[in-house]
């Protein structure tokens, strides 16, 4: 199996945008905590927040063929 966490952003938008699921899962965990920060701040609901992140997880894997792995993860519109 390979060690996913060793892949940069880049390369996990371009295994993502061929639909690889264990590069999806790296970027849940990888961004999740981030996410969860910073939006807490402006949602400081913990359940509603977390359904809005599960929302955004959801759109990104529904809208993956469409990620340009060229740019920055963090870059990318929801």
């Amino acid at each position: 199996m390979l060690d996913y966490n060793i892949y940069s952003d880049n390369e996990l938008a371009y295994l993502l945008k061929n639909s690889d699921k264990q590069a999806f899962t790296e970027i849940y965990n990888r961004f999740y905590g981030i996410l969860y920060r910073h939006a807490y701040k402006s949602l400081p609901d913990s359940e509603a927040l977390k359904d809005v992140l599960q929302e955004v997880f959801v759109y990104l894997w529904n809208n993956r063929t469409n990620i340009k792995p060229e740019e920055n993860l963090s870059l990318i519109h929801i």
